[in-house]
């Protein structure tokens, strides 16, 4: 129900224009039907204002399905040069990783988040932005390690 949630989203931005919920909200939707130009609009507003590393990684995300690799991957490396200087999460690390198409950087995120006690792995099942890893074995095992 996107057309729903885009709605409910741009009422919100009414109200609040700079509310990171519903901003990444509409990236959200935006990059599941395919409109990746205003999916990266939203989710940038979003990391801009929120300057959280989970947000930024939905900016990295949004690039990566948009055929964008190269931003993707500058996404990527400012993450991970800041996790020396603060938490960035794993999840979302290989959210950036299945984004991109590689399947075994992405599980091996996923395996330190696991580790880690990641709350993001909570997303596991009903994620979209894992779907390219879900017919992979190494996904269903994660899932039932999880118990989800």
């Amino acid at each position: 129900q996107y057309e729903r949630a885009i709605e409910q989203a741009r009422r919100t931005l009414l109200i609040d224009p700079q509310f990171v919920g519903a901003l990444c909200l509409l990236g959200w939707c935006y990059e599941q039907q395919g409109l990746y130009d205003m999916a990266i609009e939203q989710l940038r507003q979003a990391a801009d204002i929120s300057g959280l590393p989970e947000v930024k990684a939905m900016v990295g995300h949004a690039y990566a399905v948009a055929g964008r690799v190269n931003e993707s991957r500058a996404v990527l490396d400012e993450l991970l040069a800041q996790s020396g200087q603060r938490y960035v999460t794993p999840y979302y690390t290989a959210v950036i990783c299945a984004g991109l198409g590689d399947a075994d950087e992405a599980f091996a995120w996923l395996e330190r988040a696991f580790h880690e006690r990641d709350e993001w792995l909570l997303h596991l099942k009903v994620d979209p932005k894992l779907d390219p890893l879900r017919e992979d074995t190494r996904f269903a095992e994660l899932l039932r390690r999880i118990e989800l």
